[in-house]
């Protein structure tokens, strides 16, 4: 049996009656570039899963998207680790981090709710469209900055959208938006619920609540079923972050 209560710089974790709350931080973007967040968050989703009474996760973001200058040098750093010997690691472990996140979260055996508030980067949008639900304030926005920055769309999140509104509209949004506000997201159906500030985490629980009323291997059952070929969202993550790899070497050509 693991640990569930925990706080650390990159996210807190408790427990609220029967379910689970992570509520993540400011640091939280490192989570997928840092070993240490890495393995403390995986351990933490380990230990939800051990224990049998817990019927549902909310996960809570309301960290701030950094803006296009940060979040351009965050790939930036990221993909040029793949050129330098010696920063290679930091590229693998946030390609390594992705897969390993996205497996957990397909194979959660209870249900998952996102509830978003503030401007959400593009892995974050992306990964919680792999969640059950997702919870998001009307001042929620997803942020899509990718082209203009001179990359492809992440990889996680252009999969996962055309899992979601077909490839037509996700083409038509990555290409033509570098934001969505929450109400359009709700109207493309990528929002399940529009919910005011103060109420977010409780509507979040709310949802789970909802689930709990269903047998606990109905949901797994039913969770495994309706999630796509996990081999294949990979597959196309590498392939997305390949093709930055060569945008980044026409940047600096």
């Amino acid at each position: 049996m693991g640990i569930i209560e925990i706080e650390n710089n990159s996210f807190a974790c408790r427990r609220e009656n029967d379910f689970a709350v992570i509520t993540l931080k400011e640091q939280a973007m490192k989570i997928l570039a840092t070993v240490r967040a890495k393995e403390e968050l995986m351990s933490v989703l380990s230990s939800i899963e051990n224990e049998s009474d817990i019927k549902g996760l909310a996960v809570i973001d309301s960290v701030e998207y950094p803006g296009d200058t940060e979040y351009k040098h965050f790939l930036e750093d990221l993909l040029e680790g793949r050129l330098h010997e010696g920063k290679i690691r930091y590229f693998q472990i946030y390609q390594t981090s992705i897969h390993q996140f996205l497996s957990i979260i397909f194979n959660f055996s209870v249900p998952i709710v996102s509830g978003m508030n503030g401007n959400m980067a593009p892995e974050d949008f992306g990964i919680t469209l792999a969640f059950d639900f997702r919870l998001a304030t009307e001042k929620t926005t997803f942020m899509f900055p990718n082209l203009h920055l001179g990359f492809p769309p992440s990889g996680v999140l252009s999969y996962l959208l055309i899992q979601n509104i077909g490839r037509f509209k996700a083409f038509d949004l990555l290409l033509t938006k570098s934001y969505i506000s929450s109400v359009e997201a709700f109207d493309l159906g990528l929002i399940t619920q529009l919910v005011s500030e103060e109420e977010l985490e409780y509507q979040c629980i709310e949802k789970l609540k909802e689930m709990s009323n269903f047998p606990s291997y109905a949901i797994s059952e039913t969770r495994r079923l309706l999630q796509p070929d996990l081999s294949k969202v990979e597959k196309h993550i590498d392939a997305t972050l390949e093709s930055s790899l060569r945008n980044l070497h026409l940047m600096k050509a």
